[in-house]
């Protein structure tokens, strides 16, 4: 008697069971198509050529110096403007091991570059009195 109802139970799930696993493919089959994306435009990728100078991961934590040599501090960010051109050049200056530091944002016009042993240097073309103006206001 035992071995008669658990097989009518496992008859009557696999009853309930039946309707679910021939609705499965059509249900895949809808929320495949509601999570598709709808394409409105058109991308064209185009091959570009540059320098190693235009990757960020070269500029940042790049040593920045003055243009007599100094030592002012480290590239620490990069920042883009709403047209998506690079506009400045955070550097991270004074303190001492990251404490007490100002973070500066220099524009790209007064940034220049220069390779040294498989180094990459961030000269800024700005003076003291401007590094500590720029402390003062940030």
């Amino acid at each position: 008697m035992l071995h008669t109802t658990k097989s009518r139970s496992v008859r009557a799930a696999a009853l309930l069971a039946l309707p679910l696993l021939i609705a499965a493919p059509a249900l895949a089959e809808v929320a495949a198509k509601s999570k598709s994306p709808k394409v409105e435009e058109t991308v064209i990728v185009t091959e570009v050529t540059f320098t190693p100078v235009n990757l960020a991961s070269r500029i940042l934590d790049s040593d920045a110096y003055m243009t007599d040599g100094t030592k002012i501090g480290d590239v620490s960010d990069i920042v883009i403007d709403e047209s998506n051109k690079v506009s400045a050049v955070v550097v991270g200056v004074g303190g001492f091991l990251g404490i007490g530091e100002t973070h500066v944002a220099i524009p790209m016009s007064k940034i220049s570059y220069k390779h040294e042993a498989d180094k990459l240097k961030v000269i800024a073309a700005v003076t003291k009195d401007e590094l500590k103006a720029a402390r003062k206001a940030s």
